[in-house]
């Protein structure tokens, strides 16, 4: 019987875990809006990774599933965020195709050992073998050759967004099992009472500077969420970070729209308005380019159809940095 390309395909393809280990850079996108579609239409366009929120909002478990699944129609794996205090969990989302997970507000190794234990069959671990759709539909070799590969395989990102991290963060380094670390400089200000409207605060600049020279010197990777803004991924790059995931599928959605009205206002505006946004001279429309007639601008008197343009989002402060919305 001959075996489908596509898991000979899927057999020979490294697995997230060999590409961190391998030091490749991979670009990842954060889902929040519980979306399948929304994942699909990501995955799409050649992201490494996903990454499914579930520390925060009201997703419930059969819709992160439906999110896994999506990135697996594709071939892309997923981890799923969600707090140290729901490890329990850990081994459901892995059980429904996870590859893993990034967990937030560890405090502490012991935190970090919980969740490898968790996400581990034995001997490594104490997660417990499940016979149902997801080993059936994937595994391959039979159930003990589920299992090797799976403890092999496995990837755990932590966040950390505590000064007790921080203060151990060698010792959670340490753990083995641990594929990398997030820094997470808003939480890590909001804990401390130093959050500011701009910029990073150089107490929490010294800590996540710590906590980045911490996974150089322990061979770690890094992750950190990165902005649809200008240079944002050339400066996480320039860090050192090699996990570059796009935050979050709501702004990069809101920002998209915003620049299609924005720019649609300006088209439609009088030449000359106060605006600005009419075409400049001797520049031809995309009306124009289609050789379609445009429509004739509005009388003074004529109320228009067009609703009044909201300010666009104040540019991001120089000196600010994506790691402080993490």
């Amino acid at each position: 019987m001959r075996t489908p390309i596509k898991i000979l395909l899927a057999l020979c393809a490294k697995t997230l875990a060999e590409r961190l280990r391998a030091g490749e850079r991979l670009l990842g996108s954060f889902h929040a809006l519980g979306d399948p579609a929304v994942v699909e239409i990501a995955v799409a366009q050649g992201f490494d990774l996903v990454v499914v929120e579930y520390e925060h909002g009201l997703l419930d478990l059969e819709t992160v599933e439906r999110m896994i699944l999506a990135a697996r129609a594709r071939d892309v794996p997923t981890l799923v965020r969600l707090n140290a205090a729901d490890v329990n969990l850990l081994p459901r989302f892995l059980d429904a195709g996870a590859a893993g997970a990034v967990l937030a507000h560890v405090t502490g190794p012991a935190d970090v050992a919980s969740a490898i234990r968790r996400a581990h069959y034995p001997p490594r671990g104490e997660r417990g073998i499940s016979y149902g759709r997801w080993i059936h539909a994937v595994g391959r070799g039979g159930a003990m050759e589920h299992v090797r590969r799976a403890n092999d395989e496995v990837v755990l990102f932590v966040i950390i967004e505590h000064p007790a991290a921080v203060a151990t963060i060698s010792e959670i380094l340490a753990v083995p099992g641990l594929s990398g670390v997030l820094p997470g400089a808003g939480d890590l200000a909001l804990v401390q009472g130093l959050r500011q409207p701009s910029g990073l605060h150089p107490v929490i600049a010294e800590q996540l500077g710590r906590v980045r020279a911490a996974a150089a010197t322990a061979g770690r990777p890094v992750m950190e969420l990165v902005f649809d803004e200008p240079g944002g991924v050339a400066v996480a790059a320039g860090r050192g970070s090699q996990v570059l995931v796009f935050d979050v599928d709501a702004l990069l959605v809101m920002n998209t729209y915003r620049r299609v009205a924005t720019a649609a206002r300006a088209e439609l505006a009088p030449s000359g308005a106060a605006t600005g946004g009419g075409a400049a001279a001797g520049t031809r429309t995309p009306l124009e380019n289609t050789g379609v007639t445009p429509a004739q601008p509005k009388t003074v008197d004529e109320p228009s159809r067009i609703p009044p343009r909201r300010a666009a989002a104040p540019p991001r402060q120089e000196g600010t940095t994506s790691e402080e919305e993490t």
